[in-house]
Parts: structure tokens; sequence; C-alpha cells
């Protein structure tokens, strides 16, 4: 079944500033009929309703440039030392206490209250909790199969050496040619890999 056409629409008499819309038999398609109508007095409105919060936040600017400032250095933080999940009494009081000074400073717009919101419980659990003195340590990429496996062929090259320099003279000859298959087997892998590299 095909949507229908967008045919002109006549503006509705009476009300103006409201939705126009035209009653399509298929509501799970989007709607393209829906239409608002404005008029000079709307706008005029919404300027003024502008006008209003950008007063409220000239009324408050070191606040928002706080805020701001803190939410873009969100990188160079260090992390908090979260309590563990089972102390329920310290996220309790931790929670009260976010939600009591986010009611008592925050007041008015709710966009600020979000971007502000971050930098609070941070700091906050900073000043509660303290700094986590773990040092990170940026993990290396994993290697691939083949690489993995000319890792591993190279050890047990190693511990055969041991077991050869610690073996009697009965087991020497078994152990060597162990050695020699896996050196073999570790030539033709390194001879693959240089081959690849120079496609």
């Amino acid at each position: 079944m095909k949507c229908r056409p967008n045919l002109s629409i006549t503006p509705r008499t009476g009300q103006t500033g409201e939705t126009e819309e035209e009653v399509v038999q298929d509501t799970n398609h989007s709607d393209h009929s829906l239409h608002v109508l404005y008029n000079e007095e709307d706008s005029i409105l919404e300027r003024k309703q502008q006008e209003q919060e950008g007063l409220d936040n000239n009324r408050q600017p070191q606040e928002a440039k706080r805020t701001s400032d803190t939410s873009k250095d969100n990188i160079g933080r260090k992390r908090v030392k979260w309590p563990n999940n089972k102390s329920k009494r310290e996220w309790q009081q931790f929670d009260e206490d976010v939600d009591e000074i986010l009611n008592t400073t925050l007041a008015g717009n709710i966009d600020r209250k979000i971007e502000s919101m971050t930098s609070f419980i941070y700091n906050i659990g900073m000043d509660r909790f303290g700094a986590d003195e773990k040092v990170v340590v940026k993990r290396e990429g994993q290697k691939n199969r083949r690489e993995s496996k000319i890792a591993k062929m190279r050890k047990d090259l190693r511990q055969l050496k041991k077991r050869y320099n610690q073996a009697s003279e009965d087991e020497k000859p078994a152990l060597s040619e162990l050695r020699d298959t896996i050196r073999k087997i570790t030539r033709r892998a390194e001879r693959t890999r240089k081959r690849r590299q120079k496609r």
C-alpha cells in the first residue's frame, strides 16, 4: 500500500499556533502531514523567553564557567576510590548528600543542572572517598594467532635446551630431535611472516 501524496493544506480558521494534521489511513508511517502555524506573536513570546533564560544564565556566570571548565578537563582527572557495592550505607549517605547539595545549589534551568551534576558528583566523591592510588597500566594489543604460536615455540625451545643440558646421555638424542623439529617449524613460520611483510 502506498502513502498518500502530500496535498496542499489550507489553514484552519480560528486558533493560530496549533497543529494541523491530515488523517492518514496507515498510522505506522511517518507523519509528513503535521504542520505548525506560527504567527508574529508566537515568535515574540519565544524571543522573550530566550532573553529571560539568558538573563538567568547571566546572573550566575561563575557557576556556569566553573562547570564547563571541569567538564573539559575530565581527561586529566584522577580516579575516585569509590566504595564497594556491598557498603549500602555509604552509598545511601552519598546519594542523599548529593541530592541535598544539588537541590540547594542548583535552582532553575534543568540543562544547567545536568551539565554541572557530573562535576559535583566527582568533587563530592573525591572529598569523601579520596583518589584511587592504583596505577592504570596500558595494555598492549594482543598477539595474533601466528605470533602467539611462534612465541610458544620459542618458549618450548628454551625449556628443551635447559632439559637437554640437565639430561643424561640416554635422553639427549631424543631431546635434540625434538629441538630440531621445533626449530624447523619456527624457521618456516618466520619465513612466511617475512614473505607476508614483503607483499
